[in-house]
């Protein structure tokens, strides 16, 4: 479990987060509110999906037409309109195996660690996961007390 969480406000441009993701060598990253609450995830599949849907005239990061006029300061669309609003959740006495079965049956690849407050404790990625399925051990890891997803954990 990668604790604590480095997060990314909605607000922020879609350029920025892609920035942010590549920076940090993350696959993905929860979104927060102005007031820290948790409302979605930004991933690389997010980013890349925008990328290739967007319309040409986005490839070359120009501003879209209005009349004759351009969009001054425009920074393309943001977090909030490309992220992914659902926010997965698991508790931190989750097991290892009910983890595995979020991932399977929800097709995500990261699941955030929540308190019954809502506050956010961490995120369990896949590779979380495999590495305590093959008992590799990461530094910088932050164990949760009582956690029975320990191994996950180291």
């Amino acid at each position: 479990m990668t604790s604590p969480v480095r997060t990314i406000a909605q607000n922020h441009s879609v350029r920025e987060a892609a920035a942010f993701l590549l920076d940090v060598g993350i696959h993905g990253a929860p979104v927060v509110s102005r007031k820290g609450r948790v409302v979605g995830v930004i991933s690389m599949t997010d980013v890349t999906r925008y990328e290739r849907e967007r319309p040409p005239e986005f490839l070359q990061g120009e501003a879209p037409a209005m009349g004759p006029f351009q969009m001054e300061g425009w920074e393309g669309p943001t977090v909030k309109e490309v992220m992914t609003p659902t926010v997965i959740s698991v508790p931190p006495a989750s097991t290892l195996s009910s983890i595995v079965k979020v991932f399977v049956r929800r097709h995500v690849h990261r699941v955030m660690v929540m308190n019954r407050r809502g506050a956010l404790l961490g995120v369990i990625s896949e590779t979380d996961v495999l590495k305590a399925c093959f008992g590799v051990k990461s530094p910088g890891r932050k164990r949760l007390k009582r956690d029975p997803v320990k191994k996950l954990l180291k």
